[in-house]
């Protein structure tokens, strides 16, 4: 079950919220998100759901040298900025390869400000390595570090778009 989940089997409790991950995953709640009331469970499973497509969009962009292919989930400055860093690794001849360990990052609050904006705590913990694209060989190795970070999530032309991130320095509200 840990696997099929992505939970860390050497923490029952991954959000620390006083729920086993094991009840959590039967009663149909996030293990990696403390349950609020003001946010249904079904909104957590949805959001939780996005940011990971936005994750793996990520890491797909930056390793295509491609930033369109997250512009379905990322807009405004967001996509600028990632585009701006994508350009500046294909300037240089280098391909950015991350991975994100699931077992230790989270959900850590989901703030409902209207029906079509909505502000995202996450801790994430990234390991980046940076290769140079003609012969593979290993340049810069960063991580794993914690990136707590505020993101905002807003509806536009239809869709849902990460259209601001602000990062904290660690460990700010990750435990």
């Amino acid at each position: 079950m840990e696997v099929a989940n992505r939970m860390n089997p050497l923490d029952g409790d991954m959000d620390r919220d006083g729920v086993s991950d094991g009840q959590e995953v039967e009663q149909g709640t996030d293990p990696f998100f403390p349950g609020q009331a003001d946010v249904s469970p079904e909104l957590e499973s949805q959001i939780s759901e996005f940011l990971t497509q936005a994750i793996e969009l990520e890491i797909e962009a930056y390793q295509q040298g491609d930033a369109s292919i997250a512009s379905s989930i990322m807009a405004g400055d967001v996509l600028d900025n990632l585009s701006a860093n994508i350009d500046s690794l294909n300037q240089q001849g280098l391909v950015s390869i991350s991975e994100i360990d699931y077992y230790e990052s989270c959900i850590n609050d989901i703030r409902v400000i209207s029906d079509a904006d909505i502000e995202v705590d996450t801790c994430e913990v990234w390991t980046t390595n940076n290769y140079r694209r003609s012969d593979g060989e290993l340049i810069q190795s960063d991580g794993p570090a914690l990136l707590p970070q505020t993101l905002t999530i807003q509806q536009l032309d239809g869709g849902w778009f990460i259209t601001a991130v602000e990062f904290f320095d660690a460990p700010a509200f990750c435990q």
